[in-house]
Order: structure tokens, then sequence, then C-alpha cells
């Protein structure tokens, strides 16, 4: 069994090309993308890495897979029938799977992806929107680790859950802790 380590996701690695989205997908803009996986290949379950693309804008689809972006480079953004919301360079932003936009990049994009697709899973379509993360949200005290894991005192803890999926695998928020 590998032992774990820790895998920087520096914006400076190099990508390769991805397979070109399907014509059926891009209403205008490139159709090709490059990217880096850290974990994953870009299938089902968990995929953590980089992803680049010129600017491109989606047809109206479905979300396929869950998906929270930090922008590095560039501004994106996703419309739905309700409102359409941005990320630039420094923000986050959180896309549910099933969710019903398109996809809006009107410039070149660089950004860090943890997309995650468990395929015998879907949300309620009527709830869904898109999520944009901000890190000074009012956090809340949370549990820290057992007693028996730590070398130190407990730490203090503090969350901000934006969003948790129906199997409970996924969750996507802000977290504080002192040190330990």
């Amino acid at each position: 069994m590998p032992k774990p380590s820790i895998i920087p996701l520096l914006p400076s690695l190099p990508l390769s090309p991805l397979p070109d989205y399907p014509e059926s997908e891009i209403a205008s803009g490139s159709r090709s993308s490059n990217g880096w996986f850290a974990l994953g290949n870009g299938g089902p379950g968990l995929n953590v890495g980089l992803w680049e693309a010129e600017a491109n804008e989606s047809t109206w689809l479905d979300y396929p897979f869950h998906d929270f972006m930090l922008v590095l480079e560039g501004e994106l953004g996703f419309a739905t029938e309700r409102e359409t919301v941005i990320a630039r360079a420094g923000e986050a932003l959180f896309v549910p799977k099933g969710l019903r936009c398109r996809y809006v990049q009107p410039t070149y994009v660089k950004k860090v992806v943890v997309a995650y697709d468990n395929p015998s899973e879907r949300e309620s379509p009527d709830t869904l929107r898109v999520i944009k993360i901000d890190p000074n949200a009012k956090l809340a005290p949370s549990a820290p680790p057992s007693a028996e894991m730590l070398l130190s005192p407990v730490p203090v803890q503090h969350t901000k859950d934006f969003f948790e999926d129906a199997t409970g695998q996924l969750s996507i928020g802000v977290w504080d802790t002192t040190g330990y």
C-alpha cells in the first residue's frame, strides 16, 4: 500500500491536453482544455487537480458532478434561470450535481478543481444553486479531533458548511483551527 503524501497543487505545474468537449455541449468558444490530476483521472469518484481553458460558453446542461473550484486566473460564471454567479481570481464556487445551468467563461481561466461524482446519487433539482464560497462567513464552533489522536492540547475549531451531498460523503465549507 502506498504511503500517503501531501501533493502540492502548484499553478506552475505542466498541464496536458484533455479530451475536447463534445460540440453539442459548447455554444461558443474553445472546446479544448488542459489539466493535471493529483487524485483521480476525471472519471467517477473524487478528482483533484488543475484545469485551464480559453474562453467558452456551454449550452444548457444538467451539471454532471459536484464541482468545487478555486479560480487562480481569469473569470468564470454559472447562469441558471434565477441568477448568474461569477468568480474571479482568488474566489471559489461550488456547483452541485444536477443543477440546470450554463457555464460562462469570458476569458482564459486556470483553476483548482475538486470534483466528486457518485453515479448513484442525485440531489433534488428544485433546491440546487451555485454557491459562492465566502471565506469571511461567520463560523460556528465545531468539534475538535478526539483527545486520543492528539499529541498537543485540544485545538479550538470553527466551521461553516455551505453544502453537504445527499450521501453525506461530501461537504463544502470553511474551517479554521488553532495549532495542534
